[in-house]
């Protein structure tokens, strides 16, 4: 089996582990029942016994809520855990992570280190809304090492060219 998965010669497609891409569509959707299942609860308890007390905890518990929904799909935080992450040759990572698609620009990409309990971190020079780091967790599979060495290459070649 190979490593990576070649679209051409510019792109290199690297899909994670069949497990590891499950989990994480499985967290979002895990996430956005328990956001609905907690969104019920504080209706029914509000429609139940209005006190200031409760209408108060329950408005922060919603608050919460929409903060969390917001830095997770419109803050970008959701692709910090990517399924899928392609190496555009001489452009940039396009970040593939549950309901979202990024372009990363390679002159944006600090560096790629290794991470003792996660696998890979990818650093950006700039934050991307709340996204600061890319994690290749070590359950991406056999394609998280190609990964990171790929993206390092760029990032010399990137340098080297500039």
């Amino acid at each position: 089996m190979t490593e990576f998965e070649s679209q051409g010669d510019q792109v290199l497609a690297f899909k994670g582990s069949r497990y590891w891409t499950s989990n994480v569509w499985g967290a979002v959707v895990a996430g956005i029942g328990g956001g609905t299942l907690m969104s019920v609860v504080a209706i029914i308890v509000l429609s139940g016994s209005p006190s200031p007390k409760i209408m108060l905890f329950m408005g922060g518990w919603v608050l919460i809520l929409l903060v969390a929904v917001l830095a997770w799909f419109p803050g970008n935080a959701i692709a910090r855990f990517p399924y899928e992450v392609m190496v555009e040759k001489g452009k940039g990572l396009r970040i593939r992570a549950p309901l979202k698609e990024l372009f990363i620009p390679i002159q944006e990409v600090r560096d790629v280190s290794p991470s003792f309990p996660l696998g890979f971190v990818i650093r950006l020079k700039h934050r991307q809304r709340f996204l600061t780091q890319i994690f290749i967790h070590k359950l991406f599979g056999s394609r998280g090492k190609p990964l990171a060495d790929a993206i390092r290459e760029e990032i010399e070649r990137c340098v080297s060219s500039g």
